[in-house]
């Protein structure tokens, strides 16, 4: 009697194990796929662009500062002093920024793989304050000071067109790069001298066409911040630190707003990350998902036949 009922364990382990072999193969098959569906997202954003996280405009100023170092001799007892001119960067927030836009999203495919392309029109408006002395403490020798609006993007081959920008009303143009004023990629504009002593109210004003891959990040460097956003696609995922107030799903589309005040984000997180750490975290964000992932829902069946096989 017992001899039959290990032989009949025997025979349940080995017909599991022939079971299990197919799966196995088959689990195999869906990690290959799922490993070349990357690739092609890899590669296509190589060619177009990849996902874009936006950071500002900001209010970045370059200045000099003459500093004066009393040094004493230690045999003499005399005391001299010497000066140098240090120069040192200062990055201030627009005390209102607003973002509004549309994005159409797009499939590009590559044989039986795909990805999603969105083209962003996006128009930004606020305004930025210049205190006197830059806002410094103490009683800094400032000898002179450069202003710049700086916008960090991920990656500026997603930027369309030469947008217009009119600072102050009069018109402008990007230049690329950011100076060294935020970490990573993006644009800048030279807005000339700064009068140390008196304060300065800057507005700005631009459109902005930009394309990017499945995700978006928008890092809310204002005092305050408003980003409103639509899009064509039904299929949003709302990520990062900041939730919209208000969002409508529909088959035709969505429809997102978002408010954020500088009490709930942290300024200088923005800063050290710019577009390149994606502002450290500090970003509201939209994933434009695909719902029907066939690679996920094809492993998930195989564990379920795992399942029922070891059942």
């Amino acid at each position: 009697m017992q001899k039959k009922l290990i032989l009949k364990l025997f025979a349940i382990a080995v017909l599991s194990l022939l079971l299990l072999v197919p799966l196995g193969m088959i689990e195999h098959q869906v990690r290959e796929r799922s490993v070349r569906q990357a690739e092609v997202v890899r590669n296509i954003a190589e060619a177009a662009a990849g996902a874009q996280t936006v950071v500002g405009p900001l209010l970045a100023i370059r200045y000099r500062e003459r500093i004066e170092h009393h040094e004493k001799d230690a045999s003499t007892g005399h005391e001299s002093v010497r000066r140098e001119i240090v120069e040192r960067c200062r990055v201030l927030p627009p005390q209102k920024l607003d973002i509004a836009g549309s994005a159409r999203v797009e499939m590009r495919h590559r044989g039986l793989y795909g990805a999603r392309l969105y083209h962003l029109d996006l128009a930004f408006t606020g305004t930025a304050e210049l205190p006197p002395r830059l806002g410094l403490d103490g009683t800094p020798q400032l000898v002179d000071a450069q202003a710049f609006l700086v916008l960090g993007l991920s990656d500026p081959r997603g930027v369309g067109l030469d947008p217009e920008v009119l600072v102050d009303g009069a018109a402008r143009r990007f230049a690329t790069g950011t100076q060294g004023l935020l970490p990573g990629a993006g644009l800048h504009i030279a807005l000339g001298k700064v009068d140390l002593a008196a304060a300065r109210r800057i507005e700005f004003s631009f459109p902005l066409k930009l394309m990017g891959l499945e995700h978006l990040n928008i890092a809310p460097a204002g005092e305050s911040t408003s980003v409103a956003l639509t899009s064509d696609w039904p299929h949003p995922s709302f990520q990062g630190r900041f939730l919209p107030t208000m969002r409508q799903v529909s088959e035709q589309g969505f429809t997102a707003r978002w408010e954020v005040s500088h009490l709930a984000r942290n300024f200088e997180r923005i800063v050290k990350g710019g577009a390149e750490h994606a502002a450290h975290g500090e970003t509201l964000g939209v994933s434009y998902l695909d719902p029907v992932n066939i690679y996920l829902k094809s492993e998930r069946a195989v564990k379920y036949g795992v399942l029922f096989v070891v059942l």
